[in-house]
């Protein structure tokens, strides 16, 4: 059976910038985590949706809809994610 884990830092991240998008609309910020959560469990069972990542065994997901992307990387049958970041950030 696959799972699906989130480092530390990306969960961090994740809820970071979803609890910044709710201080204007917490409308928004469901819709937003509704389509990370959405997004993030199609990789179970398509775990190369996303499009190679700049570092060695990475890969990167936008997810649509909302301005984020994730990076993450695949362990046998297993998706962890790495990295949650706004796309006008550079890291």
């Amino acid at each position: 059976m696959s799972a699906l884990y989130w480092n530390e830092d990306a969960r961090e991240a994740r809820d970071a910038a979803l609890e910044h998008t709710a201080r204007s609309s917490i409308r928004a910020a469901l819709s937003q985590l509704a389509e990370v959560q959405k997004q993030t469990t199609r990789l179970l069972t398509h775990p190369h949706l996303g499009r190679p990542g700049r570092k060695k065994n990475t890969r990167d997901l936008s997810i649509n809809r909302t301005p984020f992307v994730v990076t993450y990387r695949i362990i046998g049958e297993n998706i962890q994610i790495l990295h949650f970041r706004h796309t006008s950030r550079r890291t």
